[in-house]
């Protein structure tokens, strides 16, 4: 069967319809999020862009698109950027308190605000992959937590939730240790890193990026300080602290254990091969986990690298 011209311009044309649609929904759904994280009703986001509140109703069902100049409207009152509103990636914490509102997460979850969706993404995308979309769904509504403020990579989270949701997968035996290499898999998947990715793409020799994963590491969480002690081309002193809130957190209780610990080890080891280089060897000095005051990595290239 031979297609024509106007067959391949009708399928062409569907997809595009297809995709426009789907970027309609989404709209519409950042911005009934974004007016319920800040308070502001119908009726009032409607006067902002003179329409009628009806019309606000049609937008947020995306049964109504946006003009421009109603788009850049939208952006300018909530304080987010267009390509944000078009995509949903929306810090709504950010959004909520230029509204003097709570965060639209449960109280425990409003306390250290220190991690970001970027660290937490491999964990979840891993209980995606492997117990599928119900299980994953079924725990993030059994914290109390809506998927739909889990899709910006700069989203603040609490390390509560971060915590809590690794206590569940492992207490449930969803994570075991034999899938730490599927975790580290996932931690080097581009999405997981949003702008940084570009960063990281520059830098040619493993040290080097490793060393500007540690300049960057307050854009994954701030529960611990990564501090560059010695810099070298072929071998990397790293200190790591906790930040003064981690003395209220638990994280390293009986179901926790060393995980963290081993997973930051070898996260920092392997990202070499984020760019196709490989693993540096890693020695561990000082152990925050095992009595030490901090933790001390020394990462130096494998001889054959």
């Amino acid at each position: 069967m031979k297609w024509s011209m106007k067959d391949k311009t009708s399928s062409f044309d569907k997809s595009l319809r297809r995709k426009a649609l789907e970027v309609q929904f989404r709209l519409g759904e950042s911005v009934r999020l974004l007016r319920k994280v800040s308070g502001v009703s119908q009726a009032s986001l409607g006067a902002v862009l003179e329409l009628h509140q009806t019309a606000i109703c049609r937008v947020e069902k995306g049964s109504q698109s946006l003009t421009p100049a109603e788009l850049f409207l939208v952006g300018k009152f909530f304080g987010v950027s267009i390509n944000r509103l078009v995509e949903g990636d929306i810090d709504f914490w950010k959004v909520a308190e230029k509204f003097n509102r709570n965060p639209p997460f449960p109280a425990r979850y409003r306390e250290f605000p220190f991690s970001k969706v970027r660290d937490f993404l491999p964990f979840l995308e891993f209980v995606r992959a492997s117990s599928g979309e119900t299980y994953t769904n079924a725990l993030i509504s059994r914290l109390k937590l809506n998927p739909l403020y889990l899709r910006s990579l700069d989203q603040k989270l609490s390390t509560h939730v971060v915590l809590d949701f690794l206590r569940a997968i492992i207490s449930e035996k969803r994570l075991r240790a034999s899938d730490m290499g599927d975790i580290l898999r996932l931690a080097r998947e581009p999405k997981a890193h949003g702008f940084l990715d570009l960063i990281y793409r520059e830098q040619r020799q493993s040290i080097d990026l490793v060393q500007s994963w540690v300049l960057n590491a307050r854009y994954y969480d701030e529960n611990f300080i990564y501090r560059i002690v010695e810099a070298a081309p072929r071998n990397l002193l790293i200190s790591v602290q906790a930040s003064e809130h981690m003395q209220k957190v638990d994280f390293h209780d009986p179901v926790l254990g060393d995980f963290l610990c081993k997973y930051r080890k070898l996260f920092l080891a392997e990202f070499p091969r984020y760019i196709g280089k490989s693993p540096l060897r890693l020695t561990e000095r000082e152990c925050l986990y095992h009595s030490g005051s901090k933790c001390m990595y020394q990462l130096n290239l494998q001889d054959s690298a």
